[in-house]
């Protein structure tokens, strides 16, 4: 028994020495990196001392861990590194990059670092984390996470191919988009555009895309089969697939445009408690599909329940218009709802096109609306042939009875559109009790209407259900529900 313990115990020694050879070097000031680097074994560390390393290092067909010994990255800089084809992960921390990080056929984790450069990866998933980039990001065939991250120009996933592209606290200076893969923003700031460019990826993966709690200042292009837009900032947005709008601000800043646009045959959104408002201009030019604040077309299905739209304007038109100054426009579809919401201040002046609602007669139910008229149009009525249904058509052209907490006019940032006791929007949106508020009374109109807004949902940390349901979808008082839900806890 001795002697066969004996040999296992050897036996285990030998395999240790074979497969656990990583070992741990410390790089001195005025040593070569690239010379530790071609000596170093695959899966070794090396330990950066302060100083600078003035050279454009490669690393070929080894996994590498090397970071600063400071976890201050600016004492200890590198002029560039590139990792080719490494057969693990590789792992580079607190460190100043004067130049460039390129990788290729790996997989990198970047952690606390500075580069001056830009980032290019092909071929294997990039992860950042804590780390500022002054020149841009880009990933070919792989997915990227960045958590913490600031980006002074574009993020591009290029083919995501397994992988997607995710952010999380994380701003970027340029435009993010991605290719063949999904997304996630969570607490982000883009300064230009975002593009979700397909519906599915590798293999026909289905594609979802989750957006919350960020700030898109440019436009927002969603193709994604499935999709979450949860309590955001947005100028405009253009969607496809199956989309839930919840609880969002799109700002037009009087730049003209389309608030949010859905569009084709596979798409159904749902349009929940948004604010969609500025989209005006005062132009004496032609304007066409212009100062709208939702178009559905294409076909699409929506439910537009409990949303703010106003200030889709042209107060010029004498250049006339086509297709332009609305709030809800219904081009094309296979079955609208729209309901519970406030509309105002959507026309043409000194022309007929503009109106709170268009829509044609069929497959379009509008009720318990209340519309108000535009300052030069006759009346508060819908037009194209849609029938209205218990609307509140508002011929006086002031939002005052509405009785809004208020702080100001209506379209100054900041306002706030709660209702007071006594506001006729009070209990007078769909009375179906599906749509009901969250203290089980019948439906406000408006933004704080229904139970899908979370009042806190723009600050709070808590889990935000992303996506839920039951089973069976409407339950009697006393019934019994099932629930299954993705990105929070139920309660």
């Amino acid at each position: 028994m001795k002697t066969i313990r004996h040999l296992l115990l050897a036996a285990s020694f030998i395999i240790a020495c074979a497969t656990g050879h990583a070992a741990t070097q410390v790089v001195q000031n005025g040593q070569s990196l690239q010379a530790a680097l071609t000596n170093a074994a695959s899966g070794d560390v090396l330990l950066l001392e302060n100083g600078f390393y003035d050279e454009d290092c490669v690393v070929t067909n080894k996994a590498i861990t090397v970071k600063g010994l400071n976890a201050n990255s600016n004492l200890v800089q590198v002029r560039s590194i590139t990792v080719n084809n490494s057969p693990g992960p590789s792992n580079f921390s607190h460190m100043h990059f004067s130049s460039d990080l390129n990788v290729t056929g790996s997989v990198v984790t970047v952690q606390g670092c500075n580069i001056v450069g830009d980032v290019n990866k092909t071929n294997g998933d990039l992860t950042a984390l804590d780390t500022n980039v002054d020149g841009s990001v880009s990933v070919n065939q792989g997915g990227l996470t960045m958590r913490n991250c600031t980006v002074d120009e574009d993020v591009t996933v290029d083919d995501a191919a397994d992988g997607d592209l995710k952010a999380f606290h994380t701003n970027v200076g340029g435009s993010m988009s991605v290719t063949k893969g999904g997304l996630t923003l969570l607490k982000c700031t883009v300064d230009v555009d975002v593009t979700v460019a397909d519906a599915l990826g590798a293999a026909n993966r289905e594609l979802e895309t989750i957006v919350l709690q960020s700030t898109i200042v440019e436009r927002f292009v969603c193709k994604a089969k499935r999709s979450w837009i949860c309590y955001n900032l947005i100028r405009h947005a253009y969607f496809e697939g199956e989309v839930e709008i919840t609880g969002n601000e799109f700002d037009g800043r009087s730049l003209l445009g389309i608030g949010i646009d859905v569009n084709g045959t596979t798409t159904y959104a749902r349009i929940h408690n948004n604010i969609v408002s500025s989209y005006a201009v005062h132009t004496g030019g032609h304007i066409t599909d212009k100062c709208i604040g939702i178009r559905i077309r294409g076909g699409a299905r929506a439910d537009v329940v409990n949303n703010l739209i106003h200030d889709c304007y042209d107060s010029h038109g004498s250049g006339g218009a086509t297709n332009s100054g609305m709030g809800i426009f219904v081009q094309s579809t296979t079955g609208t709802k729209i309901l519970g919401n406030v509309i105002w201040k959507c026309f043409v002046d000194a022309n007929s096109v503009g109106c709170p609602v268009r829509a044609p007669f069929d497959a379009v139910l509008l009720k318990n609306n209340y519309l108000i008229k535009g300052p030069t149009q006759g009346n508060s009525q819908a037009k194209g042939g849609v029938q209205s249904v218990d609307n509140v058509h508002d011929n006086s052209n002031d939002t005052t009875p509405l009785k809004f907490v208020g702080g100001g006019t209506t379209n100054q940032a900041g306002y706030d559109y709660h209702l007071q006791a006594d506001s006729p929007l009070k209990n007078t949106g769909p009375s179906d009790p599906q749509y009901n508020d969250r203290d089980g009374t019948r439906n406000d109109m408006g933004m704080f209407g229904g139970h899908n807004f979370i009042p806190d949902g723009r600050t709070t940390d808590k889990p935000i259900p992303i996506k839920l349901s039951t089973t069976p979808a409407f339950v009697p008082a006393g019934g019994t529900v099932t629930i299954e839900s993705t990105g929070g806890t139920p309660k």
